[in-house]
């Protein structure tokens, strides 16, 4: 299954592959207060019946799904199911992160040779196609100023109206392997976007994991070499990460990068899985086999669960744990 999305009282998944059977591929909502299905919606239809994970927004679920010419992003009523637009895109056998969804439109990765696509939240009619480095596993971040884009060591600022590349910013210390980024640009303050090659093997600690742009100066404000999992977070000017070279949750300053404090996983635990996720007093981080909270005052660890994954967490304070195996709801409040 895919990353989950939550909204409205309910979470949401597809089945997340490139590659799948038809009749296996299909996006489905499940109840949040008993994880008991409402709804699911089939791909079998599409030629190529592969999915993206969803994104939730005003009651309605979006994701792109299919392959080749044979793509299209999808909008769906968040109660109920019903298909509410299915716009033509194109792609090649790719993966994608969840859409997002800003100021009226829809944003997702896609293009026969690598772009971003944008259309009408609303009607799904197309706004414009950039053509960028072909890269997949990736999704913007958008604001007013700009949608962000990484991919290939450079940040890309487009315009979030016309699509437009406004400017690039180059990772100084650039290596890649492979063509899936598997991360987005982490919005921060005061001109910070976070973005860099995250999944980047632990040998390579030479090269740039997290790279801070500035996008007010045009510039690279600071970097951390190293492997680092999933996407970071941000808060109250501190960057989260989890370095896979060091096997420590950092906490770093969002004006030069230096470490503030960090926290170690405990013997016999080995790499990070999850994204990082932070609230006025938690930072949540997960291996393979279990979910951490990490007090944001102590510095320790406060409770921790024995399944881990994928994270996610809702608006009604439920966290989310998606292993290969199952989906486990913890209530927070």
């Amino acid at each position: 299954m895919s990353t989950i999305a939550t909204g409205g009282g309910m979470i949401y998944m597809s089945t997340g592959s490139s590659f799948v059977a038809k009749g296996a591929s299909y996006l489905a909502a499940y109840r949040e207060s008993d994880g008991s299905k409402v709804w699911s919606h089939s791909f079998s239809d599409l030629v190529y019946p592969s999915t993206n994970p969803p994104a939730f927004d005003s009651g309605k679920v979006y994701m792109s799904a299919g392959s080749q010419e044979a793509t299209a992003m999808f909008a769906f009523d968040a109660a109920s199911g019903e298909q509410l637009f299915k716009s033509a895109m194109s792609s090649q056998w790719e993966n994608y992160l969840a859409p997002t969804v800003f100021g009226g439109n829809v944003y997702t990765d896609g293009g026969t040779y690598g772009g971003l696509f944008s259309f009408g939240q609303v009607s799904g009619v197309r706004n414009f196609f950039t053509s960028l480095p072909q890269y997949d596993g990736w999704t913007p971040a958008v604001d007013a100023s700009g949608a962000y884009v990484y991919a290939g060591g450079v940040l890309h600022v487009i315009d979030p109206v016309s699509g437009a590349v406004r400017y690039k910013i180059n990772d100084p210390v650039f290596a890649w392997s492979g063509y899936d980024t598997s991360s987005a640009p982490v919005i921060a303050a005061n001109g910070l976007v976070i973005a860099g090659n995250l999944s980047y093997p632990t040998a390579q600690a030479t090269k740039n994991g997290l790279v801070g742009f500035d996008v007010i100066k045009q510039n690279v404000r600071w970097t951390a070499p190293g492997g680092y999992s999933g996407n970071p977070a941000y808060a109250d000017g501190t960057v989260f990460a989890a370095s896979l070279s060091s096997g420590k949750l950092e906490a770093r300053s969002e004006n030069d990068g230096v470490v503030q404090w960090s926290w170690s996983l405990p013997a016999g635990e080995t790499d990070f899985a999850s994204d990082v996720l932070v609230t006025r007093n938690l930072v949540f981080v997960a291996t393979a086999s279990t979910t951490y909270a990490i007090d944001r005052s102590t510095h320790a660890s406060v409770w921790s669960y024995k399944s881990g994954g994928k994270l996610a967490l809702s608006a009604n304070g439920i966290l989310y744990i998606r292993s290969d195996a199952a989906v486990v709801a913890i209530n927070l409040k």
